[in-house]
């Protein structure tokens, strides 16, 4: 079969510039936007076909030079690519089929970042409006690196000296604008770094604060069956914050240094509109300088916003936009520097490595030596697909190429993990397992296709296909297997509830009988309500009662005299026994203004009494507080008042409190893991003891105050019925109860840990429950 004569695209853009320690020729293709990198002998060659050539003519001038087979894989990979092309009508070779069209992607094969069209923002970004802008950036960008590229120069093929573009000259007032506005920028970061470790524990538990309450709404429903609350909104608004801010920074910057950003538009992060910009042109930039910055614009804008956040955390109240802005903190400066500054991910951290190193591709270079490296491992030999430039590389060099691919590829995964699982428990809580695990399954299956798509694009462009088909093989067996582990194999579940720390024996004690507190009972343990009005009431019961007995008596000695009065007896009798059962009662109650504790048991003090507003202007409270206080004598309680409960002074149990969806899985005897105070989990442990046969009234007011309770316990109309609980009793293991002394009414997250099932068994039982 004959070979065609190849030429070289005349509409490629081309670039010369500096790439780590050398100079390399970029080969921008404006059709697929792909970007590829030659150095000077290779880009030679390329030049060499501007007119057009067949294969045997190339050999011809570079015989003695190049070996022939080199020469082949090297215009084979250059026409696979679409960098050459063939206007024979002679049928190509293998070695010369072209490469396939560029076509967008479906959005369901990026569901978690899907990206709507955009536009070219060039009409925008050199308006009048941005002018100021514009020149603000050139003064500190021109003054960091004393020049900048001023624009894209294409068809250069026959004019490579036509890609480089003399610098401006610095001149000393923008230099020194420059070095103003990037000390105020580094004096505000160390503001913000400063206010951030005076104030770090308060920084940490607000933090904290707002990363338990979104790691709450991840996994449940919030008030009143709605499926968004309050903090992913306000967590939703500070992604959309700091991500517009980070692609406009890389627009601009890029646009101020003479590039060019393609296209800008929405992009749909995990459900939240963001923008998205093209700003692959920094790849013709003459200077490693200027691409770096552009590509850490993005990364100092949010740092800047950060650090502005900071201060408005310092100086405002808890409320929400305190709350706002230490999610923003989070945002704009822990994640980026997880993501975006991370190398091991394709973000920004990336391309600044990459174009520091100088290996722009490398990625697809570490990719390539681990599988060198692995061949050399397992067969002995060495990787026909491995590229020219991966066998001139030194010892050292491919080793940390190996090193990276292994960071990457394991921390590539382990993000995928923590997306997915974020995704499935938020699904979960919201519409049942039936559909988060195919949904999961469904992101799993396109991540995983995105990573085999663009491992083929590097071993396609490598010319090793038969080696690629074998490796796909492995792969979908492999990940058939890894499916299969985690869909059919029992896996650990657990159930995380609110519990409720009571003593044994625990008893309340409330205010029967109002009156006003004499005494606390802190020193004798006798709290002494006074009653007037019962002391009043009393007196004049049993006034009446003396009346009657003196009354009943003289009727009884007149009866001699008057025998007509002795049919007064039983009426004087009954008087006489209804006046003594009343002040009885009287007495009774006065005697229970008197409140003693039970040998052996403790006091317990109720949660403290908080007034409204509206009280506190109206002056309409008696006490405030806990009640048995010193400052509270004198005040009145009101009958049905809570003075405290009554327990045992050391022993505790623990009262769960469980959906009816999740009962039936609870069974005596499961272990429970209990949280306190900071201690790592596991270390307070117990046992179902007990379950409750009938659903709880209503659920404690600590758990519903601590937001354990994600429904009203009244239904709403929102709400089809009333949500049903169970309480199940946990007693602590022996060690944990002679160790620790818990302090009772205490809210604690607990872990119930239920048998091991399989996600199949899961998903099959949902079916059987709801169809």
């Amino acid at each position: 079969m004959s070979v065609p004569r190849l030429q070289l695209r005349p509409d490629l853009i081309a670039s010369h510039i500096s790439l780590g320690d050398r100079y390399v020729w970029v080969l921008n293709d404006p059709l697929s936007q792909a970007f590829h990198f030659f150095d000077d002998a290779e880009f030679g060659i390329l030049r060499s076909l501007t007119q057009g050539g067949s294969f045997e003519e190339i050999e011809a001038k570079y015989r003695g030079l190049i070996e022939p087979s080199n020469l082949a894989q090297f215009l084979a990979t250059a026409s696979r690519t679409g960098l050459l092309v063939t206007n024979d009508v002679m049928p190509a070779s293998r070695l010369w089929r072209p490469s396939p069209s560029h076509t967008g992607r479906p959005w369901w094969s990026q569901p978690l970042a899907i990206r709507l069209p955009g536009i070219t923002p060039d009409r925008w970004l050199a308006g009048r409006r941005s002018v100021w802008l514009r020149g603000w950036l050139d003064q500190l960008l021109t003054g960091w690196g004393g020049g900048r590229f001023t624009g894209r120069v294409e068809n250069q093929l026959t004019s490579p000296g036509a890609s480089q573009t003399a610098p401006r000259t610095l001149t000393h007032e923008k230099a020194k604008g420059a070095r103003r506005v990037l000390s105020g920028v580094a004096v505000l970061v160390l503001c913000a770094l400063a206010i951030v470790g005076v104030r770090f524990d308060e920084f940490l538990a607000d933090s904290a604060d707002a990363g338990t309450r979104l790691f709450s709404s991840l996994t449940t429903t919030s008030a009143g069956g709605s499926s968004v609350n309050g903090i992913l909104i306000m967590f939703a608004f500070a992604v959309v914050v700091t991500k517009v801010i980070h692609e406009l920074s890389h627009a601009i910057v890029c646009t101020a240094l003479g590039g060019q950003c393609r296209e800008i538009g929405v992009l749909l992060l995990l459900g939240i509109p963001c923008l998205y910009c093209d700003v692959s042109d920094t790849w013709l930039m003459p200077r490693r300088r200027d691409r770096i910055l552009v590509s850490a614009a993005g990364m100092i804008a949010e740092w800047t916003v950060a650090a502005i956040a900071v201060m408005v955390w310092a100086t405002t109240q808890p409320g929400t936009l305190h709350d706002l802005a230490a999610l923003i903190v989070i945002v704009a400066s822990v994640s980026t520097l997880l993501i975006n500054a991370n190398p091991l991910l394709r973000y920004d951290g990336y391309y600044i490595l990459s174009d520091w190193i100088g290996i722009p591709n490398l990625s697809a270079q570490a990719q390539s030596a681990m599988r060198s490296t692995c061949s050399r491992w397992f067969r002995g030999k060495r990787d026909r697909a491995e590229p020219a430039s991966t066998h001139r590389m030194g010892a050292g060099q491919n080793f940390g190429l190996v090193a990276y691919g292994m960071a990457s590829l394991l921390y590539r995964m382990l993000v995928y993990a923590a997306i997915l699982w974020a995704a499935y428990a938020f699904i979960e809580s919201r519409v049942g397992i039936g559909l988060a695990l195919p949904i999961t399954l469904w992101l799993g299956f396109t991540l995983l296709s995105q990573l085999r798509k663009r491992n083929n694009r590097s071993t396609a462009a490598e010319g090793d296909l038969q080696n690629d088909r074998g490796r796909q093989r492995w792969g979908m067996a492999g990940a058939a297997i890894v499916i299969a582990l985690i869909l059919f194999v029992p896996l650990p579940r657990s159930r995380r509830v609110g519990g409720l720390i009571h003593a044994d024996e625990e008893q309340p004690v409330y205010v029967a009988t109002p009156g006003t507190l004499v005494s606390t009972g802190e020193l004798d343990g006798v709290v002494q309500l006074d009653g007037w009005r019962l002391r009043l009431q009393e007196s004049v019961a049993r006034g009446r009662v003396k009346e009657l007995r003196a009354e009943l008596a003289a009727a009884r000695i007149d009866r001699l005299d008057q025998p007509s009065r002795s049919m007064l007896h039983p009426i004087l009798e009954e008087r006489l026994a209804s006046a003594e059962e009343t002040h009885a009662t009287i007495a009774r109650r006065l005697d229970e203004l008197r409140l003693g504790n039970r040998t052996g048991l403790t006091r317990y003090d109720p949660p403290p009494r908080r007034i409204t507003q509206w009280q506190r202007m109206s002056e309409r409270f008696s006490w405030v507080g806990v009640p048995l206080r010193s400052r509270n004598v004198g005040a009145t309680m009101e009958a049905g008042t809570l003075l405290g409960r009554l327990g045992h002074p050391t022993r505790r149990y623990v009262s769960l409190f469980v959906r009816q969806e999740s009962i039936d899985s609870v069974r005596p005897g499961q272990s429970v893991s209990i949280g306190y105070r900071g201690l790592p989990t596991g270390t307070l442990s117990g046992s179902v003891e007990t379950i409750s046969a009938d659903p709880v009234d209503e659920l404690p007011e600590e758990i519903i105050a601590s937001g354990w309770s994600s429904h009203p316990q009244q239904p709403t109309h929102s709400q089809t019925r009333k949500e049903v609980w169970y309480e199940v009793t946990v007693r602590l293991d022996n060690a944990n109860a002679r160790e620790w002394i818990l302090p009772t009414r205490l809210v604690t997250p607990t872990r119930i840990h239920l048998p091991a099932t399989s996600l199949f068994a899961r998903w099959q039982r949902w079916i059987k429950e709801n169809f």
